[in-house]
């Protein structure tokens, strides 16, 4: 991320790891240990709009979670509540 003055910002380079991974656009019949794209990219997303990480035994169903419920599912391509209320908090917006 590159930020300016004012903590914007300005510009994001995303890289998925596709050594260790490997990830699916449109959920394949035979699924086993592939991670679904859209959740991973609302994830990192997330941190360039300026989240962070949540507590994930607390937290762990919100896309902000450290850690993705696990292969196969896309629980986290949407926003949750909670991720929605942290948008909202840092850009002045009440929910």
């Amino acid at each position: 991320l590159r930020y300016d003055a004012s903590a914007v910002a300005l510009e994001a380079d995303v890289r998925l790891n596709q050594t260790d991974h490997t990830f699916y656009a449109v959920k394949p019949g035979n699924c086993t240990d592939r991670f679904d794209l859209e959740a991973v990219m609302t994830h990192l997303f997330g941190h360039v709009f300026g989240l962070g990480h949540l507590v994930e035994p607390t937290h762990g169903n919100l896309t902000m979670s450290q850690r993705l419920n696990g292969p196969c599912q896309g629980a986290e391509s949407t926003l949750g509540r909670g991720d929605v209320i942290g948008l909202r908090a840092k850009y002045g917006k009440s929910p």
